[in-house]
């Protein structure tokens, strides 16, 4: 039965490698018709140029796009049709296609192929336009070198990792579905990409307009109520300060967040929907009530450079939402602990976390921070902190971290100390890097996605790193056990 077996192995096999061979064939001769070039190739290139631009406006560079070009300040590069991938896509449509599975695999895998060839490409042509914006002598290296080789490894990649996952379609829970995850990230990058361009609309539509108009008329209600029943009696000599909110106040990827979140989330569509149609304006309004509250109370006591509302209101929104997402998940689906004792090990972790996340920010700002940039840009000061959100860095990340590592129940104090003391040392790293990159290359991105970058990162990694955990406990011999 094993010959039998090998032998239709074999033959499989053979099959495959020849089929990819013709295909190879097919489709190099496809890549280069000019009618193939002309419909999809061009179009592609263009789109292409659009996203780097894209890409790069967010990280603050100035550059322009004039056809496939890409222009800036003595910069010049063509997204010619070559650099589209086009051609690496069809070589992994080729490996695909023949692939001895059900079609409904190989479809996926076009899929995902398709999706990760755009993501990596879009990220080869940034990082070339990157580099050469700063280094022009370094096209050959970046274009040749490093960016067929990112190219490369990744659809090598993809097409080993679909491989290995191409058979036993049968899913468990969500949280070790990595199919299930995929369509997760990949509903929530549409989500926030759509919903951030609908949130602008909604800010300029009457009804946007509306809302506004009734958030800053119940601040000053509320303000009145402050002034007359609490303040006047005790004779207080502070007074709340009137905020007014435009529309940097208003434009927080926290709401588009919310929407992006809901979007993805595995759960029948006319529900999503009627939670975002339904949920998004009482968030809306909730969400900015407080904060111009918030405010308005200690605008009077602390400037606007170092306040912690304005500064980290929505990053502590974040933080708070993820640990009650986490409670809930812990408490009433895996019922792993109770509440109560939840509450305790996030209070605790805090109490340990805040003093650790103050020393990160101190040693940072005082010590590696001054040293870097001297040592890059012969300056004494960050070229770019908005909202102290690049110096706060390690501190925030030091705090997150160890929050959630302390809170994780069934781990060892001695497992919590390594995890802890691995993910603080990554985040010094990783702050010296960025540091690096934005004296270097003169980055300046968009302060609301960098802070929404600050406060994912150590909630992305935790989770990322209980997911390989758990599949590790539960197949620990690269079987179901």
């Amino acid at each position: 039965m094993s010959d039998i077996n090998r032998t239709k192995n074999d033959r499989s096999s053979l099959v495959w490698m020849i089929s990819f061979l013709l295909l190879m064939g097919f489709f190099y001769w496809l890549d280069q018709n000019r009618i193939f070039q002309e419909a999809v190739v061009a179009g592609l290139s263009r789109w292409t140029a659009r996203g780097t631009v894209f890409i790069l406006s967010l990280l603050g560079l100035d550059v322009n796009l004039s056809g496939t070009t890409v222009t800036g300040p003595a910069l010049r590069l063509e997204i010619a049709n070559s650099c589209s991938g086009s051609f690496v896509f069809l070589m992994y449509a080729a490996a695909v296609i023949p692939f001895p599975v059900p079609w409904k695999s190989r479809l996926k895998g076009l899929l995902m192929g398709l999706l990760t060839l755009l993501a990596v490409n879009l990220l080869r042509t940034s990082l070339i336009v990157l580099a050469v914006s700063r280094f022009p002598g370094s096209l050959w290296t970046f274009h040749i070198v490093v960016g067929q080789a990112l190219v490369i490894v990744a659809m090598m990649g993809v097409f080993l990792w679909w491989v290995k996952n191409t058979h036993g379609e049968t899913a468990p829970s969500f949280f070790k579905n990595s199919r299930a995850i995929f369509r997760f990230l990949l509903l929530f990058g549409f989500g926030y990409v759509a919903g951030y361009g609908l949130y602008q609309v909604f800010l300029e539509s009457p009804l946007g307009l509306f809302v506004n108009h009734h958030i800053q008329s119940h601040l000053e209600w509320f303000l009145t109520v402050i002034r007359t029943h609490v303040l006047s009696r005790q004779h207080s000599s502070f007074s709340p300060v009137n905020v007014r909110l435009v529309e940097g106040c208003l434009s927080s990827p926290v709401v588009v967040l919310f929407a992006a979140v809901v979007f993805a989330w595995p759960a029948r569509w006319w529900k999503r929907l009627l939670v975002i149609f339904l949920g998004f304006i009482p968030f809306f309004y909730g969400y900015h009530l407080v904060r111009a509250v918030l405010l308005s109370l200690t605008l009077g006591f602390q400037t606007k450079e170092v306040n912690l509302v304005y500064n980290f209101y929505g990053q502590a929104f974040l933080v708070l939402f993820l640990l009650g997402f986490l409670g809930y998940y812990r408490c009433a689906v895996q019922r792993e602990m109770s509440c109560g004792k939840y509450l305790r090990q996030v209070f605790i972790s805090c109490l340990i976390a805040l003093p650790v996340a103050f020393g990160m920010g101190w040693l940072s700002s005082h010590g590696l921070t001054p040293w870097l940039v001297k040592i890059v840009s012969d300056r004494a000061v960050l070229a770019y902190n908005p909202e102290q959100a690049v110096s706060t860095m390690p501190g925030v990340w030091t705090f997150i971290w160890l929050v959630l590592v302390g809170s994780t129940p069934h781990l060892a104090i001695k497992r919590k100390m390594v995890f802890g003391f691995s993910g603080v040392l990554a985040a010094f790293i990783l702050y010296a890097t960025i540091v690096i990159l934005f004296e270097i290359f003169h980055l300046a991105p968009h302060k609301g996605l960098l802070k929404l970058f600050v406060t994912i990162l150590p909630a992305a990694v935790y989770g990322a790193a209980a997911c390989f955990c758990q599949r590790n406990v539960d197949d620990p011999g690269g079987k179901k056990a």
